[in-house]
């Protein structure tokens, strides 16, 4: 019995979170991108430079959506493998789907999958010294 309850209630924390945050992101997430990254991605879009600010002249630069033949320069103010991964997720969405609720599904479903694979080294770690 005592089997039975282990292997089922991470079933069930899962089930229960996965409602949770779907609930949460439909009624408290964003809808689009904005800030920062909606920048960022907006940016690159049009120059093709990972960056946020754009330079006005040789020694003056602001943060702004930029337009297709303006200098962007490159930025260190964001992490850029959450960039791409960002890119990655608005890349294949193909503009069927919106890009921020897809972006945030995927992110639930690897928050989940970090659950499991937490419990899965808890679990082993038990086992060993235990």
């Amino acid at each position: 019995m005592k089997k039975f309850f282990k292997a089922h209630s991470i079933y069930q924390i899962i089930i229960i979170s996965l409602f949770t945050r779907l609930f949460c992101a439909y009624f408290y997430g964003d809808i689009e991108l904005t800030n920062e990254w909606g920048a960022i991605l907006h940016n690159f879009n049009a120059s093709g430079v990972f960056g946020f600010n754009v330079a006005l002249s040789e020694y003056h630069a602001i943060p702004k959506f930029s337009e297709i033949g303006e200098k962007v320069l490159p930025t260190i103010f964001m992490p850029p493998l959450y960039f791409y991964f960002i890119y990655l997720i608005d890349f294949l969405s193909f503009s069927f789907f919106n890009t921020v609720n897809l972006l945030i599904l995927f992110q639930i479903i690897l928050s989940l999958i970090s659950i499991l694979i937490f419990h899965k080294i808890i679990i082993q770690y038990e086992k060993k010294y235990l």
